[in-house]
């Protein structure tokens, strides 16, 4: 019998990543999140990639 269930996906997201953030930093980060209609971890993952672009 076939499983049921998400299709794989063509790139896997094994990797985590964990950060300590102070209380003023995290209500800023969710502030942000909420104003863009993001969640958090898309805000940060957007923030990685504007730094990638200004690092080139």
């Amino acid at each position: 019998m076939k499983k049921i269930g998400r299709p794989k996906l063509d790139v896997t997201k094994n990797k985590v990543v964990t950060l300590r953030m102070s209380g003023e930093e995290y209500k800023r980060l969710r502030d942000y999140s909420e104003d863009h209609q993001q969640t958090i971890t898309d805000t940060i993952k957007e923030g990685v990639f504007l730094l990638y672009m200004t690092y080139d």
